[in-house]
């Protein structure tokens, strides 16, 4: 649980909480990958280096929602699933004002993600499977 704060609050120990901690050691240091940006929150997820890392994130995030749908209804494909998924336009990218997919990895659960998956679930499915996707996004990550 502590964890999952830290995360949603951005206090995970990145090397910038370090190089503030102990500055007589990391006077200089940046993203030990790219060594272009500080180390944030945020740019761990988006750091260039960390491209594959991320991919794998959304798409197992991606593939559990839609295989929690296609369980419950054979009324459309996971093609399908996969595309409208894709429109919710949870891009990479870092912006102030618009939900993406690092809002999700802190724990945010986007309004139009629900009603995405309102359309094809009853409230208790939606909701298990926003539990068993966040779950399996907090496991993948720790694997990282």
């Amino acid at each position: 649980m502590i964890f999952k704060y830290k995360l949603l609050s951005e206090q995970l120990a990145v090397l910038e909480k370090t190089k503030r901690q102990y500055f007589e050691i990391y006077q200089n240091c940046d993203c030990p990958l790219c060594v272009e940006e500080k180390e944030t929150f945020t740019h761990i997820w988006v750091c260039p280096y960390q491209t594959e890392a991320y991919n794998q994130l959304y798409n197992n995030f991606k593939n559990t929602l839609i295989f929690g749908i296609l369980d419950s209804t054979t009324d459309i494909f996971a093609q399908q699933l996969s595309d409208q998924f894709d429109l919710l336009l949870f891009t990479k990218s870092f912006h102030v004002s618009n939900i993406t997919f690092i809002d999700i990895i802190k724990g945010f659960v986007p309004i139009t993600l629900v009603e995405w998956l309102q359309k094809y679930t009853t409230a208790t499915r939606h909701c298990n499977l926003l539990i068993k996707a966040f779950d399996k996004l907090y496991e993948d990550s720790l694997e990282l």
